[in-house]
């Protein structure tokens, strides 16, 4: 399909292809509503059966649980039947098997525009964004925020490449151009829940930015 449309310009980048079947939609609105579901009940259970919490934990909690319950209105305009590709260069011949799905009526394809930024986001300094350096690696780009903050799990970084996929790395880790390095918060004892909500805020940035970079 994409050599029928003229094939790849050159400031295409198939990395960051997005493929959307829209029959796959509806399976997927209805797994998160599911899933949503399943961790209000979770954390209500856990507020009724909590021995004399702290007023931050409960706070926590029930920011959390009013969060979930929002969310789950606004479920159905947050998928759009994507599938995730794992496509790691240019060549069109050189697309895996696993990866070269066969088209169906009513599937989307976008490819986006080559971008040549990293960003980093979470518990550091100065969530930025940079122009991307061949050869630096994560502990590079890191450093160019300030470093990590006090809060900052520096032994579970996080690497969201172009194509929208994660991945556990290291100080050392080669960064390619268009991912965006997470830098999660540590949990201390009981504080779970603010991490979680924190995550989720940076995944929803890490969406928008990376639709911004591309498109400016």
């Amino acid at each position: 399909m994409i050599e029928m449309a003229g094939g790849l310009t050159q400031e295409a980048d198939l990395r960051g292809i997005v493929f959307k079947r829209t029959n796959l939609q509806g399976k997927q609105v209805e797994l998160a509503h599911k899933n949503n579901e399943r961790d209000i009940k979770l954390i209500e259970g856990r507020m009724a059966s909590a021995y004399k919490p702290s007023e931050g934990d409960q706070k926590s909690k029930m920011d959390m649980l009013e969060m979930l319950k929002a969310d789950d209105q606004n479920i159905a305009d947050k998928y759009n039947g994507q599938i995730a590709l794992n496509i790691q260069n240019n060549n069109l011949d050189k697309i895996k098997d696993l990866d070269n799905i066969e088209v169906q009526d009513g599937d989307d394809i976008y490819i986006p525009r080559t971008s040549n930024h990293v960003s980093v986001i979470g518990e550091v300094y100065n969530e930025q964004s940079f122009v991307f350096k061949k050869g630096a690696n994560a502990k590079y780009y890191i450093k160019e925020v300030g470093g990590y903050t006090p809060n900052a799990n520096k032994f579970r970084l996080y690497k969201v490449s172009v194509n929208g996929r994660a991945e556990k790395i290291s100080n050392g880790s080669s960064i390619e151009p268009g991912d965006t390095i997470v830098v999660p918060r540590r949990i201390a004892g009981n504080d779970w829940i603010t991490p979680v909500c924190d995550t989720l805020k940076g995944i929803a940035s890490i969406i928008v930015m990376a639709f911004a970079i591309n498109k400016w």
